[in-house]
């Protein structure tokens, strides 16, 4: 419901946005459900395909259709972040932490473009895949979650692959034939996607720059969870270039200390966040063109392709996350001070 009021312009359930227009909702009424195996800019959209295949069969105006997508993807949402609230006890041991994490999933302060809509799903998605390779499910119900998130993951976005790294290091630590399974399922979907993605069409991007890289991320990652996307433009229009250098700096003190303060497979898991939030930004990126998206000074930031933005943000934030987790577990002054000023942040 909070993330469905948000919109400052007309309610997110009267809008159809892009692609679940344009793309989804008119595959779904010319071939049903048999638009699932149609690639769209060269790869499988497996989930927003399945789901529109179902909104196509109601009997209903284009006003409730527009409602239906919009409510159906804030709920799926909801449902990734009360599994990644779950799952995440494997890193966070109080519930407030927890919490944080759950909920920047759901009121993002960053990417509104990712917000109450199917196509942007898989942003989603995939951090929750995170979740589901980086932590041992306990019983056979939490191992068919963690590789159905897995799957859908990996069938809705082939970038799912650069969870590899982490699902590879999570296999040599557990040992588990339970979590073998859900990284099994993961990389089922991938081959599947690896599949299509040979015989579509690729699109060509705008030019892009590893040196963009650095800038684009301390302005648009590190300094939309500094002040958000809202305030973006008029802090960076008061202060340029100290914003981004601030925010980075904060960045890297935040993952330092979150670093600091945890130990062993915790560590593995803090410092796997961290490359995961720098890797989800560099490779989407380069593939789509940093062209149009370095700040200039004395010019309002760029702040469209939000949904680039929105991994790189929440792995972020579990470093925030782990600062709110020590104070509130140990409760020494050193702690609280930090984890204070994280939840301030």
């Amino acid at each position: 419901g909070l993330a469905l009021a948000r919109n400052g312009g007309p309610p997110f359930v009267d809008i159809l946005y892009a692609e679940d227009g344009t793309v989804f909702f008119a595959g779904a009424e010319a071939q049903g459900l048999g638009a699932v195996a149609t690639a769209y800019a060269g790869y499988l959209h497996v989930v927003p395909r399945v789901v529109s295949g179902l909104i196509a069969i109601l009997p209903v105006g284009i006003d409730v259709i527009s409602a239906a997508y919009a409510v159906t993807a804030t709920v799926l949402v909801a449902v990734l972040a009360l599994y990644t609230y779950f799952a995440s006890r494997v890193l966070l041991d109080s519930w407030a932490s927890r919490a944080i994490l759950a909920g920047a999933m759901i009121l993002p302060p960053v990417a509104g473009q990712t917000v109450a809509n199917l196509t942007n799903l898989h942003w989603y998605l995939m951090f929750a895949a995170f979740w589901a390779v980086i932590s041992r499910p306990r019983n056979a119900a939490w191992t068919i979650a963690a590789a159905t998130i897995g799957a859908a993951a990996a069938l809705s976005d082939p970038l799912t692959a650069l969870l590899l790294p982490s699902a590879a290091l999570a296999v040599h630590h557990y040992r588990s034939r339970r979590h073998g399974l859900v990284v099994a399922a993961m990389v089922a979907g991938l081959a599947i996607q690896a599949i299509v993605a040979l015989g579509a069409e690729q699109r060509i991007g705008a030019a892009s720059s590893w040196a963009d890289l650095p800038v684009i991320y301390a302005l648009r990652v590190a300094g939309g969870i500094a002040v958000g996307d809202v305030h973006l433009t008029s802090v960076w229009q008061r202060v340029g270039w100290y914003l981004p250098v601030v925010a980075i700096a904060a960045a890297i003190g935040v993952v330092a200390l979150a670093i600091a303060l945890t130990r062993k497979w915790r560590r593995v898991i803090v410092v796997a966040s961290a490359f995961n939030s720098m890797l989800f930004l560099a490779v989407p990126l380069l593939v789509r063109g940093t062209e149009g998206l370095v700040p200039v000074a004395g010019v309002s930031p760029p702040l469209h392709s939000g949904r680039y933005f929105l991994s790189p943000f929440l792995f972020l934030v579990l470093c925030v996350a782990v600062l709110v987790d020590r104070a509130v577990i140990d409760q020494t002054r050193t702690a609280v001070v930090i984890g204070g000023i994280a939840v301030v942040w």
